[in-house]
């Protein structure tokens, strides 16, 4: 069986993305702000041992995480700011 190759996307909590993969896997940025440089090509930048380590959720796994984020994007879609409710009581 073949191994199946990974991009890992980091996000911070400001929002930063850091871009983890496995070599032999290209990784091309797109970005629409700089014109002149709309497609860049990324360098390897593997992914640290134990970043992946735990449970991987998808969507619609079921998990309470799938369940929450749900919940806040149908709040978002009836214009309610999900940060200000109570996920346990949904009040």
């Amino acid at each position: 069986m073949t191994a199946k190759l990974r991009v890992a996307l980091v996000y911070d909590e400001d929002g930063n993305i850091e871009v983890y993969h496995d070599k032999g896997v290209e990784v091309i940025a797109v970005c629409d702000f700089a014109p002149s440089d709309r497609l860049y090509r990324m360098e390897h930048n593997p992914i640290p041992d134990g970043l992946l380590d735990g449970p991987i959720g998808s969507k619609n796994d079921g998990s309470a995480a799938h369940d929450r984020a749900e919940y806040a994007a149908d709040l978002m879609a009836q214009g309610i700011d999900p940060t200000a409710m109570d996920p346990e009581t949904r009040h």
